[in-house]
C-alpha cells in the first residue's frame, strides 16, 4: 500500500463522496465502513446547488437524476389553519441563479449512486465489515489496524 494513499473511516454519504473526489484527482483511496454493506438510515435528502455542483462535477448527474425529483417549489404552512408562512420557488429559476438544480432524493437511492461510481472507479477500494481497531499516526502517515490488517496512508478523513 502506497504512503499516497487516503484512508476515509466511515462509508456514510460524506464518505464515499470524499472517495470520489479525492480519486478524480488521481489519488487511491480506501474506505472503511463498520456495517456489512454500504447503505444509508433515514428518509429523503434535499441537494443545495453547492452538493449537486460537486455531484454533477462527479459525473453524477445522469444516475442522480434517474433517482431524484426537481422540486418547483417550497412553501411551509400553519399546522391548524393551512395558512401560507412562507414559500420558495426552485426549478428553472433556481438553476439560472446558481447553474445547478436543487434535488429531493432518498438517502439509499444517493448511496447507492455513490457506492455504485466508487465500485466502477479503479482508484477506490471500499471495503465492509470493516470495524477500525486502532489508528496510529506515523509523522508524515498514518495507519489504521482494521481486524489484524494494518493499512497506510497519508492522510485520515
Amino acid at each position: 500500500m502506497a504512503d499516497q494513499d487516503v484512508l476515509v473511516v466511515g462509508g456514510g454519504i460524506g464518505g464515499v463522496s470524499a472517495a470520489l473526489c479525492f480519486a478524480r484527482r488521481g489519488i487511491n483511496v480506501h474506505v472503511f465502513e463498520q456495517a456489512a454493506e454500504f447503505g444509508a438510515v433515514g428518509a429523503g435528502i434535499q441537494l443545495t446547488p453547492n452538493a449537486t455542483r460537486v455531484l454533477h462535477d462527479l459525473g453524477l448527474e445522469v444516475p442522480l437524476r434517474e433517482v431524484a425529483f426537481l422540486p418547483e417549489a417550497v412553501e411551509m404552512r400553519e399546522w391548524n389553519s393551512g395558512r401560507m408562512l412562507a414559500s420558495n420557488l426552485l426549478g428553472a429559476g433556481l438553476i439560472a441563479d446558481y447553474g445547478f438544480p436543487y434535488y429531493h432524493v432518498h438517502r439509499a437511492d444517493l448511496m447507492r449512486v455513490l457506492v455504485n461510481a466508487a465500485q466502477d472507479h479503479p482508484g477506490i477500494r471500499l471495503h465492509s465489515s470493516a470495524e477500525v481497531q486502532s489508528i496510529e499516526r506515523h509523522d508524515p502517515a498514518v495507519s489504521l489496524n482494521v481486524a489484524g490488517t494494518h493499512y497506510q496512508g497519508a492522510l485520515l478523513i
